[in-house]
């Protein structure tokens, strides 16, 4: 598994971003919202595209400060685009939101942002205290992430047949992106 996982790592930004674009490309094709929604995501997964294959050709000749300035961007976009998704969804389905969905979505939005304020303090002050409260709000991000799958925008319980399979991959490449960065952070 290791040595699986050692011959996919270089290709996961750019799985992500093909997957991601994927994901959002017919939403742009919709009004209002979902038509905002979609051209954000489109042009997010545009730069993990173009992250993908410049980490790829570069490889380790990159320079250091592009690498640090990718890997922020990279760990940083997905959340902040949840963030707004999370904010859109809660504006959109106020109505109709149980109790267990005004529960997820303030968790996940918060999460969201606080894991993106943590990261990007951690990549710049090298305190153990902000690195593990960046590892903390990493988890409930991920966490975060798991509950969308399985809680409708109503805060009903998913069922298998509602869970979108790209959806779940994206999620997934994006955990494991997110917690690689965050093991070479600790190592460094």
């Amino acid at each position: 598994m290791k040595k699986v996982m050692g011959l996919i790592k270089p290709y996961l930004s750019l799985i992500f971003g093909v997957l991601f674009f994927l994901l959002y490309l017919n939403w742009i094709r919709a009004d209002g919202k979902v038509f905002a929604i979609g051209l954000v995501a489109v042009i997010i997964s545009s730069y993990y595209l173009c992250a993908g294959i410049l980490g790829i050709v570069l490889g380790e000749k990159m320079p250091a400060g592009l690498k640090k300035v990718l890997n922020i961007l990279s760990v940083s976009l997905f959340p902040t685009f949840m963030f707004v998704f999370y904010l859109l969804r809660v504006i959109e389905n106020s109505d109709f939101m149980g109790p267990t969905a005004w529960v997820i979505y303030p968790l996940c939005m918060g999460a969201s942002l606080l894991m993106v304020v943590f990261y990007i303090i951690s990549r710049f002050e090298k305190s153990a205290v902000i690195v593990r409260l960046t590892g903390l709000f990493a988890a409930i991000f991920a966490i975060a992430l798991v509950t969308d799958l399985l809680f409708d925008a109503q805060g009903n319980e998913a069922t298998f047949a509602t869970i979108g399979v790209v959806t779940l991959l994206v999620y997934a490449i994006y955990i494991v992106l997110l917690f690689n960065s965050l093991s070479k952070e600790k190592a460094e």
